[in-house]
């Protein structure tokens, strides 16, 4: 369901889980009727209408002929007085029936505070700075967790500071919902921003906090989803990358070692991850005409989703060269062109062909049947019945769950099968074993197969199945007694599997073919991404001192070393910070330089102003060193502090 008239702002909610699940008969919260929400619709448009009579509505029309009979009528909220700040107030949950005259507000339930107002009567002060600081610092000082901005035109849902991704909201369009018809939108809003779901009942958490927790195991889900399909996409590569050699062992002199195939992939998988991360999010790109048409990932998913996987051809290479024209485009970019604006080159080794890898990126073939199951798999679910396949959103994926996916991948080391081999998972672990390993580690065990039958047919594990009971007698027990004491050894080394539990069949893989296993790469690497929060921790800790009370100009003057940069995740946090504090005016530069890093809700106005704020401090001339320590333990391991996107 396309939720045209909500904007999930750096993925306050689940993406999916407001498209399939709100919008769905499932999930918790008030809920409105066909009718009840085209009469909500229809009261929204007159309260829409009213206030456009008003070419800038001041504080107390937004209030009195906007926002009051909004949140009342439709949302079920009381707004509160507030003499010492009219723009701010409390907001109590609407009583069920109207107070009778002289009732105290009290007996009419409408005492408890549940969430904050900001009224916002001119649409371009929506995202200053001054106006999201101004309710967070109401939230924090009347300890409320959920505040509410809104303009003529929009209703903003923030959470207090500190609580989830910096700068997210929960944005719904009302003039957009008004003029086009936008029932769909206006039934999620109403399920989501009702005042029933503020109001917390003794000993249990808001339902909005209930709301969110579903929200975030949707979103893991996803991630989970995400990294099995990187990890089988690297598979898929690699096996690709395999076959092109072996039929064209003219086009590389010396055939690469697994590893350094495995880092090919990877690279490659980094820079699909980074296009689509990037088509998610970047406006840019999303309105450039000709990249959307002709080199987009957009638009080979919508070719790949027509053409059946079986009609992939596996001697034509098309799909592959407009993968490599794409990243000629991140690495060269596009120059402007008559009503079309250039797309900058993003530099860096990632989409470099002088790198090793890259330049075997680029000789390497991948066939269109690779490279369709490769893309289909890194964008789309796995075909359900009677739902087929579904589009994965990379906009609500956050850079932490990719360097996860990067973390997880480092694990594995690439192997190829000298004999036919068996992979099965045990108590979510995962074993690749030739038949008779399999068969000793179940005898060992007592565990019990299951999965396809077929994928141990003819082999000494084959009696073990519970479809081949009858089969016992026609398999012939053709062990080496050698082979059976190396193979004992290698199965008694793992201690963790328990006796009795299931042995789930996955695939079958017979000699020459490539899988991976568990390794240690990660560990002797030292690759490891760190989490955005301990960025943020060490950041502050490093610098906060060194901003105090400085002016903007001797802010931007600092210059800061990671010693042992990865993907410059660190100094993507120094650099954040001091491009808030150093944007600032001069009126508040002292007060805003000592809140800037000790304090997570600080930013410096609308997304560009603070792009272009990072902008600035990277290419600042900067005179003075000030190396980010970690401590004498933690260098060395950081080494690769987040290298998934070097």
């Amino acid at each position: 369901m396309a939720l045209n008239s909500i904007h999930n702002v750096r993925g306050f909610f689940s993406d999916y889980w407001l498209g399939s699940m709100l919008a769905g008969k499932k999930g918790t919260g008030p809920k409105l009727t066909k009718a009840q929400a085209e009469k909500a619709l229809w009261r929204l448009t007159q309260l829409r209408n009213r206030i456009e009579g008003f070419e800038a509505p001041d504080l107390s029309q937004l209030r009195e002929r906007f926002a009051r009979p909004l949140l009342g009528q439709t949302l079920g909220f009381h707004i509160m007085e507030n003499d010492d700040e009219p723009r701010l107030r409390l907001l109590t949950r609407m009583p069920d029936e109207a107070p009778t005259e002289g009732q105290p507000p009290a007996q009419a339930g409408m005492n408890t505070p549940i969430a904050a107002l900001l009224l916002c009567p001119k649409e371009d002060a929506l995202d200053q700075r001054t106006t999201r600081h101004a309710l967070e610092d109401f939230l924090l000082q009347h300890k409320l967790g959920y505040g509410f901005i809104i303009t003529p035109s929009l209703l903003r849902l923030i959470r207090k500071p500190g609580e989830g991704a910096k700068g997210a909201s929960l944005d719904f369009s009302i003039v957009t919902a008004v003029e086009t018809d936008d029932v769909d939108s206006l039934t999620v809003a109403y399920r989501v921003l009702h005042a029933d779901n503020f109001a917390a009942k003794a000993g249990t958490p808001a339902p909005i906090e209930l709301l969110e927790i579903e929200s975030r195991k949707h979103s893991a889900r996803v991630s989970e989803g995400l990294k099995e399909a990187v990890f089988q996409s690297a598979e898929i590569l690699i096996r690709g990358f395999l076959e092109d050699i072996r039929s064209r062992p003219e086009a590389l002199p010396e055939t690469p070692k697994l590893a350094v195939l495995r880092d090919t992939a990877l690279q490659t998988l980094y820079r699909l991850l980074f296009v689509l991360y990037a088509e998610a999010r970047d406006e840019r790109l999303q309105t450039h005409g000709l990249y959307q048409k002709s080199y987009s990932m957009e638009q080979l998913v919508d070719g790949l989703l027509w053409v059946p996987e079986e009609e992939l051809a596996g001697n034509r290479f098309g799909r592959w060269q407009q993968l490599q024209a794409l990243f000629r485009i991140y690495d060269e970019g596009l120059p402007p062109m008559p009503g079309l604006q250039n797309i900058p080159p993003r530099g860096g080794r990632l989409f470099s062909d002088k790198t090793p890898e890259g330049q075997l990126i680029t000789k390497l073939r991948l066939s269109d049947r690779f490279s369709g199951k490769l893309i289909l798999t890194l964008t789309t679910t796995k075909p359900r019945r009677g739902v087929g396949r579904e589009r994965v959103s990379y906009r609500e994926l956050e850079i932490e769950q990719l360097g996860s996916v990067y973390e997880g991948l480092l694990e594995y080391e690439p192997r190829t099968a000298q004999q036919t081999m068996i992979e099965a998972v045990v108590q979510g672990r995962d074993f690749v074993l030739t038949p008779s390993e399999l068969k000793r580690l179940c005898e060992q065990k007592d565990l019990h197969l299951k999965g396809d039958a077929e994928l141990v047919q003819g082999t000494e594990a084959a009696a073990l199945h519970p479809d081949n009971v009858e089969a016992v007698d026609e398999i012939a027990d053709a062990e080496d007694s050698e082979d059976e004491d190396d193979a004992e050894g290698e199965v008694e080394e793992d201690k963790g599997v328990k006796r009795g539990a299931a042995a789930r069949l996955l695939r079958r893989l017979e000699a020459g073919e490539f899988y991976f296993v568990p390794g240690s790469a990660r560990k002797a690497s030292g690759s490891y991404y760190t989490r955005e929060e301990i960025v943020r921790y060490l950041v502050r800790k490093a610098l906060e001192a060194l901003v105090e009370d400085k002016s903007a100009a001797e802010i931007e003057s600092l210059r800061v070393i990671d010693l042992a940069c990865g993907s410059a995740h660190f100094l993507v946090g120094a650099g954040t910070g001091r491009a808030a504090a150093g944007g600032l005016p001069a009126r508040v530069e002292g007060r805003a330089a000592r809140r800037v890093l000790p304090r997570p809700h600080a930013h410096a106005g609308s997304p560009a102003a603070l792009a272009d704020g990072r902008r600035g401090v990277v290419q600042a001339p900067h005179r003075r060193e000030v190396p980010v320590r970690r401590g004498p333990e933690s260098d060395r391991r950081a080494t690769g502090a987040g290298r998934a996107l070097d």
